[in-house]
């Protein structure tokens, strides 16, 4: 008895690696493979009292299709916890096939499937045959017994296969004896026509009296249907009906791969908010050439001005006073001498130079301005540094820009952050096997937590530089928007600039045209000669 039980155990929990093709490693295939049986557990649950869910992820030839099943009669828990397992079995288990399947729990209480090829709709029935009974032989006589059996599974066939395309589940119970009953259990995969789910349901019995005909009990599973029945309650008491069924089918969705909103990157960039609707417009003005020009200026006097001649002009006798040439240094370095020789930075606010430097009225103009001018000259060369920094810092954020929309959240944990992430995290390696194209969109999930998401690259840019800066931006995206529901992001560098795209949102973008926000930016110097040219042209 023990060894029928473990054996039948083994038997529920299915597993089937197909042996039709294989992929590597690190392949895009393996890549929307893992995120796409990744994303199952946490969306079959938004499907309230459905337990059926499907989705694909990716372009061909890398295009993965999935769906997961749970039993009618469990939780939305139960449910999302035993896809996950299966998930993560499967991922483990089959290794490199490009399809596999797995049956998991006792008895059957999901169902996974992947592919490289469509599953919606279509009755599989090219996978070995997976019978199995528990239990004893039957004591009574067996005619007796078909008489109550066979009419039963029948009834089960017929009300499973009428079920809607939301579900098509049924659990039938009739009375063996006055202290006997038999419990039934069958259901389809809802994507099937009835006539597909009874003709698959129709083959289980088929299968279970070829393999078990006599026994207490038992069941099979196939890629579309599963049988269970036996001599004693293994459902739950309340099965979900069709009235229960809250949200309608969506059709199969493609992903064909909480902290406050942040500030914006650019101080300049306003943002105006009025009936929900954002208009951002941002611009910045550089002006490259002529601080270049200046900054060369400078350092070259810097360099080539004779030492000598400074060191004499500041020992140089002046009008009722002189000072050193250490002190001259210090003013030069930035340093007090206010306190007769001390080490100590001058505050930027206060460069105190000489300690009897006179008020008003002073006797020594031609020192105090002397004396100014070098600390002028020192801190000009070092705003102009800073400046020369600053506008490049600034024209780095010019064309690398994010913006984060403010209109709608998602919380941490959340169905829509497993997928926005999902989503985001699928871009980089399906934009690359489009050739000559550099765009790319999906979506992931069903309503309300679908995510829907957009990549382009620059026309100009290689596979693999695309591929690179999708990435970038995606995981910068992410770490930016934390909760914002919607965001986009231009990619790039001065010398580089626009790159790449990324956006995503929680309502479809495709095909849409979005004049808001609008980003702007200007590098360069104003037009001369060829102005009017070109704005005659």
């Amino acid at each position: 008895m023990l060894s029928i039980r473990v054996i039948s155990t083994l038997n529920i929990n299915w597993t089937h690696c197909y042996d039709t093709g294989n992929f590597t490693a690190d392949s895009t295939y393996a890549t929307n493979r893992n995120l796409l049986l990744s994303s199952l557990a946490s969306n079959i649950i938004t499907v309230l009292k459905s337990g059926f869910y499907n989705t694909t992820i990716g372009q061909e030839p890398d295009k993965v299709y999935g769906l997961a099943l749970c039993r009618g009669d469990v939780s939305s828990e139960d449910c999302s916890s035993c896809v996950n397992s299966t998930s993560q079995h499967i991922m483990s288990t089959c290794h490199s096939q490009k399809e596999a399947l797995m049956w998991d729990g006792d008895p059957a209480l999901c169902f996974v499937h992947y592919a490289d090829h469509s599953l919606f709709g279509k009755l599989g029935i090219d996978v070995p045959i997976n019978p199995y009974y528990i239990g004893n032989n039957l004591t009574m006589n067996l005619t007796e017994f078909d008489q109550i059996w066979q009419p039963l599974m029948e009834n089960t066939e017929k009300e499973a296969s009428m079920g809607s395309s939301r579900m098509k589940f049924a659990s039938q119970e009739a009375n063996l004896t006055s202290i006997q009953t038999i419990y039934a259990l069958m259901q389809c995969t809802p994507d099937l026509s009835q006539s597909d789910c009874y003709s698959c349901l129709t083959r289980c019995v088929a299968e279970y009296i070829n393999c078990c005909h006599g026994k207490e009990g038992g069941g099979v599973q196939l890629p579309n249907c599963v049988l269970r029945w036996n001599l004693y309650p293994f459902y739950n008491d309340k099965d979900m009906t069709d009235d229960e069924l809250e949200l309608p089918s969506s059709p199969p969705s493609p992903l064909s791969p909480p902290p406050p909103p942040p500030p914006p990157l650019l101080s300049n960039s306003t943002t105006i908010k009025g009936n929900g609707d954002n208009i951002t417009r941002a611009l910045i003005i550089v002006i490259v050439v002529p601080a270049a020009v200046l900054m060369i200026l400078i350092i070259s006097i810097s360099i080539f001005f004779p030492k000598r001649n400074l060191k004499e002009k500041i020992t140089e006798k002046i009008r009722n006073g002189e000072i050193s040439s250490t002190a001259a240094s210090h003013v030069v370095a930035g340093k007090r001498t206010a306190n007769r020789g001390s080490d100590e930075l001058a505050t930027p606010t206060n460069a105190w130079v000489y300690k009897e430097r006179p008020e008003s009225g002073s006797s020594c103009p031609e020192k105090d301005k002397f004396l100014y001018a070098a600390m002028s000259f020192r801190n000009l060369f070092v705003f102009l540094s800073f400046y020369m920094l600053s506008i490049r810092v600034i024209s780095t954020l010019a064309t690398d820009w994010t913006y984060c929309y403010d209109t709608r959240n998602f919380t941490a944990g959340s169905t829509y952050a497993t997928n926005h992430n999902l989503l985001l995290s699928s871009l980089a390696s399906n934009i690359t096997p489009l050739p000559k194209s550099g765009f790319y969109n999906t979506t992931i999930g069903q309503e309300p937590d679908q995510v829907y998401g957009l990549a382009l690259c620059r026309g100009d840019i290689s596979s693999e530089d695309c591929s690179s800066c999708v990435n970038s931006t995606s995981q910068h995206i992410m770490s930016t928007c934390h909760s914002q529901k919607e965001a986009l992001m231009w990619d790039g560098s001065y010398e580089d600039p626009s790159r790449c795209f990324v956006h995503y949102a929680d309502s479809s973008l495709f095909g849409k045209l979005v004049y808001d926000p609008i980003f702007l930016y200007c590098i360069g110097n104003n037009l001369k000669s060829t102005q009017n040219i070109l704005y005659s042209k």
